[in-house]
């Protein structure tokens, strides 16, 4: 498994990497076990590497096209709060790093996500 295989697998299951320093943190901790972890640990150097590297417009067009697959997924329906759809994707069209990436992605699966009560 290579950095980017596991970072989407990660991601996909709701896992956030970041980066403090030269430490690599997850959240939840709790998802995080057993061949995961083993992995994670291999590839640490990797990770952290590529968690710090500049982004292109490639990168961020291949994050958008992954916000979207995780978002899609997500949806169940309901009022869209497309103010909190756009910040997010302003995130990703600005993003300078990975890790900034990786959260901008989040939160834009986030937004799709939750549901408002108001059109």
């Amino acid at each position: 498994m290579t950095a980017t295989q596991l970072m989407d697998l990660l991601a996909d299951r709701g896992v956030q990497l970041d980066l403090r320093g030269n430490s690599l943190r997850y959240c939840p901790g709790d998802a995080v076990h057993g061949r995961l972890r083993e992995e994670l640990e291999r590839l640490k150097p990797d990770l952290l590497r590529m968690l710090q590297a500049p982004v292109t417009s490639q990168d961020r067009s291949a994050a958008y096209s992954r916000a979207v697959h995780r978002a899609n997924k997500v949806y169940r329906g309901g009022v869209i709060d497309w103010d909190a759809v756009d910040a997010a994707a302003d995130r990703l069209c600005s993003s300078a790093t990975f890790c900034e990436l990786q959260r901008a992605v989040a939160a834009y699966v986030a937004a799709v996500g939750q549901r408002t009560t108001t059109p």
